[in-house]
């Protein structure tokens, strides 16, 4: 998904651009680094390397590593948050309406973020402050989340208990697919999960509906 430019983003000199530039390749090799090696062989020469930059300059745009870990956390959660800041406009049907909603959701994520989550969670064990962002990613991710649902639900007149049911249901339909990224990159399993999560939501959505009707 490509992101508007902010007006501070326009205002920002050649090199503030080239600066912001690098650092985003290097956050974008942090994730990629740790889904594939994992996060505690995940060094700072393949994170430069993988960013085709010196070590140098991860030690001029972070303190530590743990600092670029967690701005590589950061960048997926402000990600996420951008796309649930805007509804979806309705497409006239439930039928399809839904289904793009659930496709919107699912190509926020790639195999290598959500693997880097998952390492990240691993090491919030031994490091409070990594622990305390993830926590409040989450909230803020649920947050926003449910709201979104809301946003585009709501004034097609279904009930708030319902669209809370089928927000949930959702994300832990959406999550138990991601889960599989680690073992299999089959497309076809992918596409038939994807077709049983909007099978499964169209049901609940129309009997929303319905019972507003009745």
């Amino acid at each position: 998904m490509k992101k508007a430019k902010s007006l501070q983003e326009e205002e920002l000199t050649p090199q503030e651009k080239k600066s912001a530039a690098t650092r985003d390749r290097l956050i974008q090799a942090t994730i990629t680094c740790t889904s594939r090696y994992g996060l505690g062989q995940t060094s700072t020469m393949k994170i430069s390397q993988k960013a085709g930059v010196s070590r140098g300059a991860i030690q001029h745009h972070f303190r530590n590593k743990d600092d670029l870990f967690l701005a590589a956390l950061t960048s997926l959660s402000s990600a996420a948050l951008e796309c649930f800041s805007t509804p979806l406009p309705y497409t006239g049907s439930i039928e399809t309406y839904i289904p793009l909603i659930i496709e919107t959701h699912w190509t926020m994520f790639s195999r290598d973020s959500h693997i880097f989550f998952l390492e990240m969670c691993l090491k919030e064990r031994d490091n409070a402050q990594i622990k305390a962002d993830i926590r409040r990613s989450l909230e803020h991710y649920n947050t926003a989340y449910f709201q979104w649902w809301s946003t585009m639900l709501s004034p097609l007149g279904i009930d708030k208990a319902v669209i809370e049911e089928t927000g949930s249901i959702s994300l832990a339909l959406i999550q138990g697919l991601l889960h599989d990224l680690g073992y299999t990159d089959d497309p076809e399993y992918f596409n038939a999960f994807l077709q049983a999560i909007n099978e499964r939501l169209l049901t609940m959505v129309r009997r929303g509906l319905n019972h507003d009707e009745a």
